[in-house]
């Protein structure tokens, strides 16, 4: 991407690439395949003299997956786990579009995408997963996630399944690569010049990067790459009774 201003909007966009790191499998016969952790990175900018700092959407994102894999880096992984931290989403997906159009191994070794967007704030308690009920995309990497969660103290809920096409993962969900995306809901502050950092609850941050670490490792060792859950299966889940709005 290539830096932008439209001077009707009163704005400028700079542009960047999407950054990736790997830590490698130990499995010889795993070691090939990926477990992809996301984030994106760019936010809105400046506008009419207005600066978006994005601290929740999603700076939050990217520091937890920064500190997932500092949490990581040595704890030996049967599959490879590859995190990218990507540009461009607040555009349309740019930047995970772009990287899956071109990537520099082949799709077919890429197991899972687990996504962080928005991880910062929210009721105490809540932690939203996408896919919970879209037809086609539920896997088994949804259940693994409940399951974790639930570790943490967390049940996981379904309130911002709308946004299902919004963020990363959903890049890999039309490449047919199973994937999830953590959320902690939405507040008024989202896409505003208040998403500020003094407002990202830390505690429950730190929470959400434990649940994502232990379900990244999980599919990376996990023998079988994830599946896709029969609908008799997910339509029975019981989700926490959160509904994601702009109210709070």
């Amino acid at each position: 991407m290539t830096p932008t201003c439209d001077p009707e909007d009163g704005g400028c966009r700079g542009g960047a690439s999407d950054v990736v790191g790997v830590i490698p499998g130990g499995d010889p016969a795993l070691a090939g395949q990926y477990v992809f952790l996301t984030a994106h990175f760019d936010h809105l900018g400046t506008s009419w003299g207005s600066m978006y700092p994005g601290a929740d959407d999603n700076a939050s994102g990217t520091t937890a997956l920064l500190e997932v894999m500092r949490l990581l880096r040595h704890a030996g992984p049967r599959r490879s786990i590859a995190l990218l931290a990507v540009s461009g989403e607040e555009e349309g997906l740019l930047g995970s579009k772009a990287y899956l159009a071109d990537p520099p191994l082949p799709l077919a070794t890429i197991a899972a995408d687990v996504n962080m967007d928005m991880v910062g704030r929210g009721r105490p308690g809540e932690l939203h997963v996408m896919p919970s009920r879209i037809e086609g995309y539920v896997t088994t990497l949804t259940g693994s996630a409940r399951t974790v969660a639930k570790r943490h103290g967390f049940t996981l809920a379904a309130g911002v399944e709308q946004h299902w096409h919004d963020s990363d993962h959903y890049s890999f969900a039309e490449r047919g690569i199973p994937c999830l995306c953590f959320c902690t809901g939405l507040h008024p502050d989202y896409h505003q010049p208040t998403d500020t950092p003094d407002k990202i609850d830390y505690g429950k941050l730190s929470a959400v990067v434990k649940i994502v670490r232990d379900v990244v490792l999980q599919t990376a060792n996990d023998d079988r790459v994830p599946q896709v859950v029969p609908r008799e299966v997910w339509s029975t889940w019981v989700w926490a009774p959160f509904q994601s709005d702009l109210t709070r």
